[in-house]
Formats: C-alpha cells, structure tokens, sequence
C-alpha cells in the first residue's frame, strides 16, 4: 500500500488511493499486513500510526471492514519507550515487550485481527522450529485474548495449502491439514466455552484445489460452521466430517475414508512427531519428517547460511554428510518410504476394485476424483523413495559404482513420476498454462503457482545438488534460483535486479567458481524457463 521510503504524508495519501481503488473495484473488505515484510518492521510508532490511518479511512468513510493479518514470525519487539522511561507498548498479558506481531491490540478498535499460523501444524503440534516457533499455542492464546476483549473482529487464519517451498509446491498430499484445522476450530471452541468469549470466524490460506487439496479445504470450510464439539475424539471428529464430504461414494466411502484417515495419522506420526519404530525423534530441528519431504530452495538455503530463521522446518542438507546426526537421517527416511508406499498401494487396490465389473463400479465422474487421489499419494510415495535414493548416494560409504547407479536410478524415477504428474496436469480444472506457466501473473512470482509442482523443481533441484555436474551445483545456494528477492521483498526492480544478474554474469563468464559468479543468480531467475533435466 505504501513505499517505505515516503514521508508519512505521503504513506497517509497512497493508503487512501489504494483503498479507494479496491473498493470502487467493489470488494467487500481488505486485508493488509504488518511491518514491512513478514520478518522486518518498521518503528512501532510508525506501524500503529500507518494502521489507524488504514482503518479509520475504511471503516468511517467506506464503511467496510478492516483486517490484518498476524504473522508467527519471531524475535520482534516493541521496545519503544516514552518520555519517563515507561514501555510505551507492553504486553497486557504479561508487561513485557509486545511482539511486534500482537501491535494491532493498541490500534483502533476497527481494525479486525487475523491470527495466522502456517503450514500443517496444529496449534498444539511441535513445529520443528518453522518460523523459528516451537509450536503456535502462543498464536491460540493470544488470538483467545484478543476475542476475550469483545472490541473487534478476531478470525483464526491457518492453511492448508502454503505453496513456498512445502504442500502443494512440491506437491504432497496432506489430508492432515484438514484434520489439523477441524482440530484447531474444536480447540478453539472449548476454549470459547470455558472463557465466556466467541472469535468472528476463520479465514483460510489455501492454494487451489488442484492435487487433493480440495479434501482439506472443504473440511477446513465446514469446520467454521460446525467444529463437531459434541465428539471427544478429533479423529473421530474427522472421520465424521470426512462422511459428510465422501458419502456420494457409496459402497466405498467407508474403506475410501479409512484410508484417508490412515494415511493422515501416519503423516502426522512420521512427518510430525517423526516417529521411528515407535521411538521420538532425538532431535525435531534437524530431524523432522516433514522438512525432507518438503523442499528447499535458494531463499531456504540462504537464509539458512546467514542464520535467520526459515519459514519451513530445517533438516541436515544433502551436502552436509558430516553433520553428527547424520546416521539418523537415513532410518527416518526409510520409514518414511516404506508407510508411503504401503499407503499408495493400498489407494490404488481401491480404484481396481471401485472400477472392476467383478464389484460394484462406481461412476466415471466419481472414479476420477479415486483415481486423482490416488496418483496423489503416489506422487508423495515418489518423494520419500528419491530421497532415499539420493541421501543413499551421498552417504560416504556408499561406492563411486553404486552412486552412479543411484544416480542414473534417480532420474530413471524422476521420469516414473514425471508420467504421474502429467495424467495429475490432465485433470486441472482451469486452463494448465494459467497456474503452472513459466509466466509474470498477478502475483510478485514470476511464475504459476504450481509451476514447481508440475515441473517437479524440488524434485530435480535436489537432483541436481547430488550429481553436482556444475560449481553452481555443487556449492552455491542460488543453484535454480526462481525467485526475484527485492521484487519480493519491496515491489520493485525487477528489471534492474535482472540487469545486475548478467553484468555479473557476462564479468565473470570466464571465472564460473568465483563468489560473484555463484552469488548473481541470487538476484533474478534466468530469462527463459528451467528445463529438466537439461539445466541441471
């Protein structure tokens, strides 16, 4: 809404240019964000000064609704003091410091909040460190704090699709997530109950509803109206919502639902917990199921080097065979592959049987939507066994030949699930090159959303890190760099940070090994789109 470099007069006019124009384009609400990315800030004085400008221009003279998001990020503090020496924004709850993030407690009481935890953790769940969070209880209770004031609109914001670097970007099926969210709604009702105070409602951060994702959306939708609170049980609490969602399959709905609930207790057990033969992980921040199964790119890598906090849980790297806990990847990857690949055998022996004459059929249309889940868990079946096969490769007592053959074996299975996926590209509902083009869109991506999951970039990506066919490959961390950071980060240069990229290029054509070599496809993807596994 504004440039941070403006004087407040100037920050004051652009938020009512840009509200004017979002509301003449007749959106009912607009939602906006704190600070000036989900890791820097502004002052506090400054951030609650742009936010009452904010809400009181649309609620008193549109007369709509005024929201912001509250991020999990962590390590930012309102430390500001007054004149005697006083906090000027303590923490009501406590005195302290206000995290930064909880600064709209000060604000006008327009302003709605959206307290907003990411991925598919529930608020109860260890987090493995993402975002730097042990877990997001700290996120439910202050959300219950703030609805506890009645002053303003309170709406609980999880995911159940994130498409930076995990879920759908890379992309794994993750029925969890829905059972996750309905568990955080029946959380949040009993503490409602129990304190005497209501939130608003929910919103959701969901990208799409291709590869399965609709499972968990739909479930995560029904919950707001009714959580199931008369249920002990969350999965029993599931596996009842599940029924409302699946009953149109007829004679297979329940082994169709005992599958889904299978697979989402293993998800949580071994991506979660990491559970290895029936032992807890020793150590979650390097050693969570969930990190090796999502993926990791040049804006992980980085971040990690210089010592920030990642937005996804950490996990010891391809390269880093030297790590001392590095014996203890390999079992939690094994354990992985083999439940995956129970679990997608077992989906697909349902769609034999659900298409077979020997049994009862089930229609076309409903054969589809078996048969696309299917080839889901397959897909994520395909992410647990290449990571076997490629942290196989790297361990050092694994032999040059057997390497090769792993390696050669790799890409032979890249291609298996290449095949999957396209038959997955086959069921889009909207236009394939309008999601998953190589393409400026509306967003700041200069990309579709599920480029990277029709491509199969973490895939080839971590490919490519092993065979390390390059000095890009083999030691730098902007290796297929697909992002445009300060476009990110700002909303602009996007052309001068491409202009920078190849005259850094073109002076160190000669010299690839260099610092500024490796370092200047940090600063913009290349022009024309990656191919697999040509630019490996």
């Amino acid at each position: 809404m504004i440039n941070v470099f403006d004087n407040f007069t100037q920050q004051t006019q652009d938020i009512i240019k840009h509200v004017d124009w979002a509301f003449e384009a007749h959106y009912d609400f607009i939602s906006t964000e704190s600070g000036l990315s989900e890791f820097t800030k502004p002052s506090c004085d400054l951030m609650l000064d742009l936010f009452n400008v904010f809400t009181k221009y649309v609620t008193r003279v549109w007369h709509r609704q005024a929201l912001t998001k509250v991020h999990c990020s962590t390590s930012q503090y309102c430390d500001e003091v007054d004149d005697s020496g006083r906090l000027k924004y303590p923490d009501p709850r406590t005195g302290l410091p206000i995290n930064f993030n909880f600064l709209p407690t000060y604000a006008d009481d327009g302003l709605g909040v959206m307290p907003h935890t990411v991925q598919v953790y529930g608020f109860q769940d260890p987090s493995a460190n993402s975002y730097g969070n042990e877990n997001f209880t700290y996120m439910s209770e202050y959300m219950n704090y703030e609805a506890s004031l009645n002053k303003r609109k309170v709406l609980y914001y999880g995911e159940t699709g994130y498409w930076v670097n995990v879920d759908i970007d890379v992309p794994l099926f993750l029925p969890l997530s829905g059972q996750r969210r309905l568990s955080d709604l029946r959380y949040t009702a009993k503490k409602e109950f129990a304190g005497k105070f209501k939130i608003s409602g929910q919103m959701n951060f969901e990208s799409g509803w291709e590869f399965g994702f609709y499972i968990s959306n739909a479930i995560t939708a029904r919950a707001a109206w009714n959580p199931l609170i008369d249920i002990d049980d969350d999965w029993d609490a599931y596996a009842l919502a599940l029924r409302d969602l699946l009953h149109p399959f007829g004679d297979y709905t329940d082994r169709f639902i005992t599958l889904i609930i299978n697979l989402s207790k293993s998800q949580s057990d071994i991506m979660i917990y990491s559970t290895v033969d029936n032992e807890p992980s020793i150590n979650l921040q390097k050693l969570s199921g969930h990190a090796y199964m999502s993926g990791s790119d040049s804006w992980v890598d980085l971040e990690r080097m210089l010592g920030f906090s990642i937005t996804q849980p950490d996990k010891i790297h391809l390269q880093e065979t030297d790590d001392p806990d590095w014996k203890y990847v390999m079992p939690l990857l094994k354990e992985m592959e083999s439940i995956f690949q129970g679990h997608s055998k077992l989906f697909n022996v349902l769609v034999q049987d659900a298409s077979s004459q020997a049994n009862v059929m089930l229609s076309p249309q409903l054969l589809k939507y078996l048969q696309e889940i299917a080839w889901c868990v397959d897909i994520l079946a395909h992410r647990a066994s290449h990571n076997v096969i490629l942290y196989t490769a790297q361990d050092p007592s694994t032999s040059y030949e057997n390497r090769m053959s792993l390696l050669r074996r790799g890409r032979v299975y890249l291609t298996e699930t290449e095949s999957i996926m396209q038959r997955l590209v086959d069921t889009f509902r909207v236009p394939v090159d309008r999601i998953s083009a190589w393409r400026q869109g509306p967003t700041v991506y200069p990309f579709g959303y599920v480029w990277s999951a029709r491509t199969l970039y973490y895939f080839w990506r971590d490919q490519g890190i092993v065979e390390a066919k390059t000095s890009m490959a083999a030691y730098s961390p902007c290796y297929l760099n697909r992002q445009e950071p300060i476009e990110l980060s700002f909303g602009w240069m996007k052309v001068v940070e491409q202009m920078i990229r190849l005259k850094m290029k073109k002076d160190t054509k000669n010299d690839t090994t260099s610092a500024t070599s490796l370092l200047a496809d940090c600063l913009a993807p290349p022009l024309r789109e990656f191919k697999f596994p040509r630019d490996l």
